[in-house]
């Protein structure tokens, strides 16, 4: 659910930042959120890890 809206407040942004043509922050932004992303990801990775090792599987 969090990741969805992350994607959509960055996708919201990059296409205003495209129409003024500040491509340089487009990109900034796009490397923002691919590491907002790739954190969350982490985080809900390593918590199914600690939850199978309490659980025994």
């Amino acid at each position: 659910m969090e990741a969805e809206h992350i994607h959509k407040k960055y996708k919201n942004m990059r296409r205003k930042l495209q129409k003024k043509g500040k491509y340089r922050k487009v990109k900034e932004i796009k490397n923002r959120e691919r590491n907002i992303e790739r954190d969350l990801n982490h985080k809900v990775s390593k918590k199914i890890v600690e939850e199978a090792k309490q659980n025994g599987n």
